[in-house]
């Protein structure tokens, strides 16, 4: 989230962040009464198993344009991409903090290495590489700022929303995003409530950068399961069209209202997966201070 006078831009992860816990949202953002803010840098944030999905991410993207000789070269690439990402969390100041894999980072390297390899295996590099060498039809991390709201009332006249996908395929007229995860998808959830697809397809369809199928415009998530190394990813087709964009618009508007107001404490929510120590910036001064014990137990 940026602002500029009267201009306030908003990513995926803003909206995804403020549905899942408005007041954790305000502090980490640092917004004040009234709509004026600044981020709290001694807030930010990177787990273990988020860091090794950046370094994924990473990887299949150098693969693609460059490509690497062989499995063992792309791994070492990987490797060495995520000692020098942690080494930087010290210099900037992030915490890191390591549940997933514990103290021990061969853990994390070896989920990598392991990560690296299903992408290596997989059918769809083939198609990938093939495809990357046709001009204009594929585009990775495809970056958009587009126009959403417009001719507010309040602090913020304009609201725009920007962000990057993973892979813009405009032969097959749909977005991809590439996830690491520990567990499958459900498509009925990703379908129902997720964020990510309905601003990225409206964006794509704003800019005419993508056409719609049968079902509305489409977005696949591709999921690399650290448990399910020896299979292919799986995937998973979600669709958007008018009636969610719509929705997105009740949604952001009454967002914007709320970082516009004079409230000095929000909505606090602990009933979703990531209300807790490992993933909340501000557990301890939020329902942490009231537990004795580990929150799960």
């Amino acid at each position: 989230m940026k602002s500029e006078e009267t201009t306030l831009w908003l990513h995926q992860s803003d909206i995804e962040g403020f549905r899942n816990c408005p007041d954790q949202f305000r502090i980490v953002n640092g917004i004040l009464p009234g709509g004026d803010f600044e981020k709290v840098p001694e807030l930010r944030v990177e787990t273990d198993a988020a860091t090794v999905g950046t370094c994924f991410h990473a990887m299949v993207e150098e693969d693609i344009k460059c490509g690497f000789k062989n499995l063992s070269q792309a791994q070492a690439w990987a490797r060495d991409f995520m000692t020098n990402l942690i080494d930087g969390y010290g210099v900037n100041g992030t915490e890191y903090r390591n549940e997933t894999f514990g103290a021990d980072p061969t853990k994390a390297l070896a989920a990598l290495a392991g990560l690296t390899k299903m992408w290596w295996d997989c059918a769809e590099r083939k198609f990938w590489k093939q495809l990357g060498d046709q001009p204009g039809e594929l585009e990775l991390e495809w970056s958009f700022d587009v126009p959403f709201l417009e001719n507010l009332s309040g602090r913020y006249k304009e609201v725009r929303l920007a962000g990057t996908a993973d892979v813009l395929d405009r032969y097959n007229n749909r977005l991809i995003d590439w996830k690491t995860a520990s567990r499958k998808y459900e498509r009925w959830e990703k379908q129902r409530w997720a964020i990510q697809p309905t601003v990225y397809t409206y964006a794509a369809a704003h800019l005419g950068e993508i056409e719609p199928h049968g079902e509305g415009y489409k977005f696949e998530y591709r999921v690399f399961n650290r448990k399910y190394l020896n299979d292919p990813p799986q995937e998973v087709t979600v669709w958007r069209s008018q009636g969610q964009w719509s929705w997105l618009v009740e949604v952001v508007t009454r967002m914007v209202k709320m970082i516009e107001s004079d409230l000095a404490e929000w909505p606090v929510r602990d009933d979703h997966a990531l209300c807790g120590e490992k993933w909340c910036p501000v557990w301890d001064q939020c329902k942490g201070s009231y537990m004795e014990h580990p929150f799960w137990s």
